[in-house]
């Protein structure tokens, strides 16, 4: 029981650190990509952008922007991020869904 409780104490501190990590990032920082790929706005999974987001951004809507933009980490973060997406109990695995709703609105708005 005393490991189960530990592996929950861990879990919560490493969302804390992602989450605190987010809070630094600034808009010229270098940061990594962690969602799925999505040709439209030129984005690809672990690709790392220098000064910050991308501009293909500025084309969501402002729900989907909301999304795009959580999946950027520092690169500091980049290894508990990418860990975090494959985790069915993790935001960011939640968050990457909701990518992959986003690319299929922009797929099919294309056809």
């Amino acid at each position: 029981m005393a490991a189960k409780k530990d592996t929950v104490l861990q879990s919560t501190d490493t969302e804390k650190n992602i989450k605190d990590e987010k809070k630094k990032t600034s808009v010229d920082e270098t940061v990594a990509y962690v969602g799925p790929n999505i040709i439209k706005l030129g984005l690809i999974k672990n690709q790392v952008y220098i000064n910050g987001l991308p501009k293909t951004l500025d084309s969501l809507a402002e729900e989907q922007l909301a999304v795009m933009k959580r999946l950027f980490v520092p690169l500091s973060a980049l290894s508990q991020a990418l860990n975090e997406v494959r985790m069915k109990d993790k935001p960011l695995y939640l968050l990457n869904e909701a990518a992959k709703e986003v690319r299929y609105e922009l797929e099919k708005g294309d056809k």
